[in-house]
């Protein structure tokens, strides 16, 4: 059985800045990720990485496609452990990596809206026991 949950909040007052992201509890539980993804287009997502760079995360650059990381990194890695990621990116990214992830894993998801184009994400995965 898959299960799926994904939480959108969207809020006029969400501002992206690095103490915003950084801060009260969302910000807080991407720290310990296996890769934070932020898209290298906007200022505030490079702002955003280079915080969480300081912090130790393995901040990587994305341009709004999710097909090269998906193809060298995450699919292989999806089958054979959980995964712990996070990111400042467009929707599209987050959706796409997400409903990806969700062919070879049990996937918890969290985003949060936080300026007109980009989002603020966190995907955890388990592995599901495939049958048949």
């Amino acid at each position: 059985k898959m299960e799926r949950r994904i939480f959108l909040k969207a809020s006029a007052a969400s501002a992206l800045t690095a103490p915003a992201l950084g801060g009260a509890g969302f910000a807080a539980e991407s720290i310990g990720t296996d890769w934070f993804f932020y898209d290298e287009r906007f200022a505030e997502a490079r702002a955003t990485a280079s915080g969480r760079a300081r912090l130790g995360a393995k901040a990587t650059p994305v341009t709004g496609d999710v097909t090269q990381v998906w193809r060298h990194r995450l699919n292989r890695m999806s089958q054979t452990r959980a995964l712990s990621l996070s990111g400042v990116t467009t929707e599209s990214f987050y959706f796409c990596l997400n409903t990806l992830l969700q062919s070879h894993a049990t996937v918890t998801a969290r985003a949060e809206r936080v300026s007109k184009d980009l989002y603020a994400w966190r995907i955890s995965t388990k592995l599901t026991a495939k049958t048949g």
